[in-house]
């Protein structure tokens, strides 16, 4: 029976709605829709609320007997027959569902969704409102629940979940959308319940290939190169828009101001590696551009490895002086506010207005007594000035729900996938993944020694760990299917996501069936934004079953300016002018001088404050050393131990995750789960590339920025030797 005949929607005046079947040959209905909780407010077009009701599931699905959870899904329910039922998930896993289905989820729910659909979120079970009568909250959890708990805790068991609330629901078939680790979960339930479903759509997708196998860890290490090229996507898309941010009209330049933010926010932020994109013509000053074709290729070859020779040299010394506590703090990530939002703005371009203003306010903060000034009189509101401070705020891609609870779950969930990945017979180390993880644990050292980036280093640091993990036996993939189902799925994927890299629409697509759509760009979650080519398909889909397109445009996002360059303006109204902003202090190197000669340094108008270089009286580094960037190159020191790798997860941006990945390398022991960085998926774990990213941004002439080495600088070893070679490129290119 299709889903187009199969329920109608009736208003049961003292409960709510009810969704009934419509012919006696589908499940009677159990689920009774009323109001939800009050903390659960959930709204669709003309602020309707969404109604909820209640499942009880089995805590463990092999026995029954050991208790239950009590799980709520929220719902629009149309009037009049519905073409079906959608269920959804955003992603996680530890990222709460019930508001999957408002209207202002992304760019919006499509308002005919509402009218020819029911739309239905179950929250994931081990979640708030979705707990059992072991625990509510996670301290209760950590300190009563077992280990037999936290096994029930899986992406199999939700997708079960799943198919008790289309019993409940009294229909033979559900459709469903889920986002990131809801792919997942949508894979899962496909697999278990082929004759369930009636359409699949799947957004930005996990990589089956790397799910569990070498502890998970191969799916961060594609997701920090990742990560890192979304960055730096960011600022060729800031430097393209220039006239609305004015941070510069070159990646270089914009690069220049977010590295001169992040030190003047924390001066230790040198120790995570960024090196420099590429100079175009518009970094010469003027009387060299002519010759720019002649200049830029060296010139940039040298700065990329003049930068990562400082980098070794000045992280080595700083180690040495007990400054960074230790080498690996070189794959670390700040944790400061744009060290934190850089992560979080990868998932999403809708947010890259507001990173540009927290980069601006972090160069030229605003004086709290000069806010003030303003408010007291009335040229902006008390609310208009906390609701900027909220925009400028850090984002952790980690979504907390106030209990701990997602936390929690969402940790519990990786571990037991990590745990289905394991061989049990894998209790002794393999003696070809050892020699593996040998070659990937000296590659790792290689690139700390070679000054490479942050994230290049923390790739390969991965790949060491994941091959250590392959050794204990961490070898399984899960082989999800789409035999039995009825109409091919629809998958989505961006070609540059953050989160989930792009080999995961590929293979889940092959896994299942399934027919792929790929998006330019890398925003993480697709369908809803404002692209009407893409949302049209999902929509035909749905409808159809069919699919027309294989690729669609990344959806256009608007620069949109902050409000800094008119609270600037008041303030000089009623203070007068504005005193200058220092920049951050910075080692006094030949190579330092050098780059202050380019990239803002050129711009008479240029709003990046210029650095300070450190007085000859500051302890010396032993060999010459300066951090990787241009004009701004870094903090006099790392006065402070440098904080361990900080924690992020994957998710959509309403959804967060908890990653579990390898502990610190050891030689005997088997590995044991913990949390982690981004977690994304790769396409073949048995052989990652252990290369270093290249340098990102390219040349105006259309040649990538080397991602050089000392070789890569002629015969220079050192960083005088190098710019030497630099300044005389420079001098031979404009003739003089």
């Amino acid at each position: 029976m299709s889903l187009a005949t199969a329920m109608i929607v009736t208003l049961v005046p003292s409960v709510g709605f009810t969704l009934a079947p419509a012919a006696a040959t589908t499940t009677a209905s159990t689920a009774t829709w009323g109001d939800c909780p009050a903390d659960v407010v959930v709204t669709g077009p003309d602020g309707a609320a969404a109604k909820c009701t209640t499942i009880t599931v089995p805590m463990d699905y092999a026995n029954p007997s050991a208790g239950t959870f009590n799980i709520l899904a929220t719902g629009f329910l149309p009037t009049g027959t519905p073409k079906g039922v959608i269920l959804g998930n955003p992603g996680g896993p530890g990222g709460s569902a019930l508001d999957f289905w408002r209207k202002d989820f992304f760019g919006g729910t499509p308002t005919e969704m509402y009218r020819d659909y029911a739309l239905i979120a179950l929250q994931p079970r081990g979640l708030e409102h979705a707990t059992s009568d072991v625990c509510s909250t996670k301290t209760e959890c950590e300190e009563v629940a077992d280990q037999a708990y936290r096994r029930t805790l899986t992406t199999e068991n939700v997708a079960r979940d799943m198919d008790e609330l289309r019993k409940a629901i009294g229909v033979d078939k559900i459709s469903y959308y889920g986002a990131s680790w809801g792919t997942q979960l949508g894979a899962a339930y496909a697999t278990l319940f082929p004759s369930n479903v009636d359409k699949m759509v799947l957004d930005s997708n996990v990589n089956p290939a790397t799910l569990g196998i070498g502890g998970g860890t191969f799916k961060i290490a594609a997701s920090a190169l990742a990560m890192e090229r979304r960055l730096y996507d960011f600022f060729d898309w800031a430097a393209a828009n220039n006239e609305v941010f004015g941070l510069g009209d070159t990646p270089y330049k914009v690069y220049s101001a977010w590295n001169t933010a992040r030190l003047m926010e924390d001066s230790n932020s040198w120790v995570y590696n960024y090196l420099p994109p590429a100079l175009r013509e518009a970094d010469l000053p003027e009387k060299l551009r002519p010759s720019a074709a002649a200049i830029l290729p060296d010139l940039n070859t040298v700065i990329q490895g003049v930068s990562k020779i400082d980098y070794a040299a000045r992280l080595a010394a700083a180690v040495k002086s007990g400054e960074v506590y230790s080498l690996d703090a070189a794959r670390g990530y700040g944790d400061s506010g744009l060290m934190t939002n850089a992560l979080s703005m990868a998932y999403d371009r809708s947010s890259w207005s507001d990173y540009a203003a927290q980069i601006d306010f972090a160069m030229r903060p605003l004086a709290e007594a000069s806010v003030m000034k303003l408010i007291e009189a009335n040229k902006v509101s008390v609310e208009e000035i906390q609701a900027f401070a909220k925009r400028l705020a850090p984002r952790s891609a980690m979504v907390s729900d106030g209990t701990g609870l997602s936390g929690y779950q969402g940790t519990a969930v990786n571990e037991n996938s990590i745990t289905a990945a394991k061989n049990p017979a894998g209790t002794e180390p393999d003696p070809k993944y050892v020699a593996l993880q040998e070659a990937a644990e000296k590659a790792y050292q290689d690139a700390i020694a070679a000054g490479e980036s942050s994230a290049s280093i923390q790739a390969k640091y991965m790949i060491s760990e994941g091959y250590r993990f392959m050794g204990y036996g961490y070898v399984k993939t899960p082989e999800f299917s789409g035999a039995g189902l009825t109409t091919a799925p629809l998958l989505l994927q961006s070609l540059k996501d953050p989160a989930t890299v792009a080999a995961g629409g590929r293979v889940l697509a092959d896994q299942l069936g399934g027919n792929l759509i790929t998006v330019d760009g890398g925003d993480h979650g697709l369908f809803r934004r404002t692209d009407g080519v893409l949302n049209q398909a999902v929509l035909d889909y749905f409808a159809t079953g069919k699919v027309a397109i294989t690729t669609a445009p990344e959806t256009p996002v608007v620069a949109t300016a902050s409000p800094l360059a008119r609270y600037r303006q008041l303030i000089a109204e009623i203070e007068g002018a504005a005193p200058p902003v220092v920049g951050p202090t910075i080692p006094d190197t030949q190579l330092n001088r050098l780059l202050s000669l380019f990239g803002p340094n050129v711009d008479a108008d240029s709003v990046i404050p210029k650095p300070v270089f450190a007085s000859p009286a500051t302890p010396a580094i032993e060999q010459p050393a300066t951090e990787p960037e241009p004009a701004i190159a870094a903090g006099v020191t790392a006065n402070a131990a440098t904080p361990e790798v900080s924690t992020e997860a994957d998710s959509t941006p309403a959804a967060a995750t908890t990653e579990p990945s390898a502990p610190a390398a050891t030689t005997t022991p088997a590995p044991e789960a913990s949390s982690t960085t981004p977690a994304t998926a790769s396409a073949q774990p048995e052989a990652p590339s252990t290369e270093a990213t290249p340098a990102p941004s390219t040349t105006e002439t259309g040649a990538a920025a080397p991602s050089a080495t000392t070789a890569d600088a002629g015969t220079a070893t050192t960083a005088e030797e190098a710019t030497e070679k630099a300044t005389s490129s420079a001098g031979e290119g404009s003739g003089s």
